[in-house]
């Protein structure tokens, strides 16, 4: 029985005429409602974790998607002011949302009240002005944990 699962990259949606079959892929689902990779080989459901997935460009000011679960880079020539709205709760609970910055800009993303950092009145993350600054953001309950913080002040 050939149990071997093949890598990939593709930024194709499955359809049901690309259905899995097979030892090789089971386990493995779609979740349309997220638009994510569903890992599910002994009946405990896990997400393709964020930081495997080929990272979407961030190239103008605007609001970044509470869902799906995404990994973004800012690739923008100059500073990205974007914002991110609150997730829904129990809908969007466990959505992890990555931002990199890939220039060396002091790029913000506001999220006016929905910052959970440790400390109080976070509206505002701001990057430091170099390649690599980064924020890792976990939804719940209407909110946004901020789970990593590397080269990034919140205020």
């Amino acid at each position: 029985m050939n149990t071997k699962i093949r890598k990939f990259r593709s930024t194709a949606v499955p359809t049901p005429s690309r259905a899995t079959y097979g030892p090789a892929t089971a386990g493995i689902e779609w979740d349309t409602a997220f638009n994510e990779l569903i890992i599910n080989p002994d009946g405990v459901r896990r997400r393709l974790p964020v930081d495997s997935q080929v990272p979407t460009a961030l190239t103008t000011n605007g609001a970044i998607p509470v869902r799906p679960s995404a990994n973004y880079l800012i690739t923008k020539a100059g500073v990205l002011a974007d914002t991110l709205a609150a997730p829904t709760a129990g809908t969007d609970d466990g959505v992890v949302i990555t931002v990199t910055s890939n220039t060396a800009n002091a790029h913000t993303i506001t999220a006016t009240g929905l910052l959970d950092s440790g400390s109080a009145a976070v509206n505002l993350l701001t990057f430091a002005a170099f390649k690599g600054a980064s924020v890792v953001l976990r939804a719940y309950q209407g909110r946004w944990q901020v789970v990593k913080l590397v080269g990034v002040t919140a205020s």
